[in-house]
Protein backbone atom coordinates (compact mmCIF):
# COMPACT_ATOMS: atom_id res chain seq x y z
CA UNK A 1 0.00 0.00 0.00
CA UNK A 2 1.19 3.21 -1.23
CA UNK A 3 1.21 6.20 1.12
CA UNK A 4 -1.65 8.15 -0.60
CA UNK A 5 -3.79 4.55 0.16
CA UNK A 6 -2.52 4.74 3.67
CA UNK A 7 -3.95 8.29 4.21
CA UNK A 8 -7.23 7.27 2.73
CA UNK A 9 -7.61 4.05 5.12
CA UNK A 10 -6.78 6.65 7.65
CA UNK A 11 -8.84 9.44 7.07
CA UNK A 12 -11.56 6.94 6.80
CA UNK A 13 -11.17 5.67 10.09
CA UNK A 14 -10.47 8.75 11.96
CA UNK A 15 -13.65 10.06 10.27
CA UNK A 16 -12.01 13.12 8.10
CA UNK A 17 -14.25 12.64 5.49
CA UNK A 18 -13.80 15.95 3.31
CA UNK A 19 -10.01 14.54 2.88
CA UNK A 20 -10.95 11.21 2.23
CA UNK A 21 -13.52 12.18 -0.36
CA UNK A 22 -11.16 14.39 -1.49
CA UNK A 23 -8.29 11.99 -2.03
CA UNK A 24 -10.43 9.23 -3.34
CA UNK A 25 -12.42 11.56 -6.12
CA UNK A 26 -8.38 12.80 -7.06
CA UNK A 27 -7.46 9.22 -7.14
CA UNK A 28 -10.16 7.94 -9.52
CA UNK A 29 -10.20 11.15 -11.48
CA UNK A 30 -6.45 12.15 -11.66
CA UNK A 31 -4.32 8.42 -11.15
CA UNK A 32 -6.98 6.50 -12.57
CA UNK A 33 -6.63 3.29 -10.54
CA UNK A 34 -9.41 0.85 -10.15
CA UNK A 35 -12.46 1.35 -8.48
CA UNK A 36 -12.85 -1.79 -7.03
CA UNK A 37 -9.08 -1.28 -5.68
CA UNK A 38 -10.36 2.43 -4.12
CA UNK A 39 -13.74 0.40 -2.87
CA UNK A 40 -11.19 -2.14 -0.97
CA UNK A 41 -9.33 0.36 0.43
CA UNK A 42 -12.58 1.73 1.98
CA UNK A 43 -13.19 -1.64 3.17
CA UNK A 44 -10.24 -2.09 4.81
CA UNK A 45 -10.80 1.48 6.79
CA UNK A 46 -13.79 0.01 7.76
CA UNK A 47 -11.50 -3.04 9.16
CA UNK A 48 -9.82 -0.56 11.03
CA UNK A 49 -13.01 0.88 12.52
CA UNK A 50 -14.50 -2.44 13.48
CA UNK A 51 -11.20 -3.95 15.47
CA UNK A 52 -11.37 -0.40 17.45
CA UNK A 53 -14.88 -0.99 18.01
CA UNK A 54 -14.41 -4.50 19.50
CA UNK A 55 -12.20 -3.00 21.96
CA UNK A 56 -14.34 0.38 22.80
CA UNK A 57 -11.77 2.77 20.74
CA UNK A 58 -14.99 3.87 19.15
CA UNK A 59 -18.66 3.73 19.30
CA UNK A 60 -21.80 3.76 17.43
CA UNK A 61 -22.18 7.14 16.52
CA UNK A 62 -18.68 6.69 14.63
CA UNK A 63 -20.42 3.46 12.62
CA UNK A 64 -23.22 5.85 10.98
CA UNK A 65 -21.14 8.84 10.19
CA UNK A 66 -18.51 6.17 8.51
CA UNK A 67 -21.85 4.78 6.47
CA UNK A 68 -22.79 7.96 5.70
CA UNK A 69 -19.34 8.30 3.93
CA UNK A 70 -19.23 4.85 2.78
CA UNK A 71 -21.88 6.01 0.42
CA UNK A 72 -20.52 8.77 -0.43
CA UNK A 73 -17.80 7.05 -1.67
CA UNK A 74 -19.69 4.20 -3.52
CA UNK A 75 -21.28 6.86 -5.56
CA UNK A 76 -18.57 7.84 -6.83
CA UNK A 77 -16.65 4.81 -7.52
CA UNK A 78 -20.34 3.72 -9.05
CA UNK A 79 -19.84 7.15 -11.85
CA UNK A 80 -15.83 6.23 -11.86
CA UNK A 81 -17.03 2.77 -12.94
CA UNK A 82 -19.37 3.67 -15.14
CA UNK A 83 -17.33 6.42 -17.02
CA UNK A 84 -14.27 3.20 -17.60
CA UNK A 85 -16.75 0.91 -19.33
CA UNK A 86 -20.08 2.62 -20.29
CA UNK A 87 -22.73 0.46 -21.64
CA UNK A 88 -22.74 -0.34 -25.28
CA UNK A 89 -25.56 1.17 -27.31
CA UNK A 90 -27.38 -1.86 -27.48
CA UNK A 91 -27.33 -1.92 -23.62
CA UNK A 92 -29.14 1.11 -23.49
CA UNK A 93 -32.13 0.60 -25.72
CA UNK A 94 -32.84 -2.58 -24.28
Amino acid sequence: MNEQERNLVEWLADMREEEAVALANRMLLEEGPDPMHVLELCRAAMDVVGKRFETGGTFFPSWCWRARCWRTLTIALSAAAALRNPPSPAALSA
